[in-house]
């Protein structure tokens, strides 16, 4: 997977109303395939599969193997929420890394 560029990290924040959630409680992987749905149906975002990930102390929705044709909307999503796009790769089960997108859609 660590190679794979279209698995991508998105702060579960930006999508969802904080208060909506208790972040000491598990986040079930019902919430995270319903924001993938929510995403493909309202914004055309098609991914295989969606899991929620804690990384520090912030959530975030995972999206894996987003479809080409789907980053522009993507990327549109990010730029409009004023938030920050990650690239996802996990080399083990233990680590995983976020690396930051500069995103900026003219």
């Amino acid at each position: 997977m660590s190679d794979d560029p279209s698995h991508y990290a998105l702060p579960l924040f930006s999508l969802i109303d904080r208060g909506k959630v208790d972040p000491r409680q598990a986040f079930p992987d019902e919430l995270a395939e319903h924001l993938r749905a929510w995403l493909e149906g309202s914004f055309g975002i098609r991914a295989l599969s969606s899991k929620i990930l804690l990384a520090g102390n912030e959530p975030y929705l995972i999206l894996h193997e987003v479809q080409e044709d789907a980053l522009a909307a993507l990327f549109s999503l990010v730029d409009v929420q004023g938030t920050q796009l990650f690239r996802y790769e996990r080399s083990d089960e233990q680590t995983i890394r976020l690396t930051p997108l500069r995103i900026k859609v003219d």
